[in-house]
């Protein structure tokens, strides 16, 4: 039984970093790492995971939603993209969901080299609260945190959580932190050999 709220999170992330529309047949992903060399550096694709996200601009808020459908994160800000009344630039994100930075189990093969994955809580509503109370306090204050109006503040920060900064298109241009991972499981492994054209904000 999990005792936090908070099992992952991106801060700023830029929405033109995103290819929300691949085309031909690609599935889009919503990649993060930790970490930039091996054996530390991960990966992991937070398309799926559930929820709270906040649409950005100029470094403020604009708009804030819960993801918490099968579809995750995913299911709720590629159609932000077609939005034009939010016309956000970035978004942070608080997984509720864990990750999982090596499979655990010795009866499955392992992971894709220096990838993590998305562990669904499939019980989040019997989570004990007593422990979640100072995360809650924690993604409130992250939710409207802004350096120029509040820094006189302490930013609390989640106990169980990692930051996870976002993988752009510069990572991979050889010899870039893509390269450090195996390519299995990029849905377009194609922009490791040559640079990816620039991404559309649609």
């Amino acid at each position: 039984m999990g005792t936090h709220l908070i099992g992952a999170y991106g801060l700023h992330w830029k929405r033109s970093e995103v290819d929300w529309f691949p085309g031909n047949g690609y599935n889009w992903q919503m990649l993060g790492r930790i970490g930039s060399v091996r054996p530390g550096l991960r990966i992991c694709d937070f398309r799926y995971a559930a929820g709270v996200y906040v649409l950005e601009k100029g470094g403020r808020p604009v708009y804030a939603g819960v993801a918490t459908g099968k579809g995750g994160f995913g299911d709720r800000l590629r159609p932000h993209t077609k939005d034009g009344t939010k016309n956000w630039t970035h978004f942070s994100w608080f997984s509720f969901d864990d990750v999982l930075l090596d499979e655990p189990r010795k009866t499955y093969p392992a992971y894709p080299s220096n990838w993590a994955m998305v562990d669904i809580r499939e019980e989040l509503t019997k989570t004990q609260m007593k422990p979640v109370l100072g995360e809650l306090e924690a993604l409130l204050v992250n939710l409207i945190y802004d350096g120029r109006l509040v820094s006189n503040i302490q930013r609390p920060r989640f106990p169980h959580a990692k930051e996870w900064t976002q993988v752009t298109l510069g990572n991979f241009g050889a010899p870039g932190i893509c390269h450090r991972v195996d390519p299995a499981l990029f849905a377009k492994p194609g922009w490791l050999v040559k640079p990816p054209a620039k991404l559309s904000e649609r």
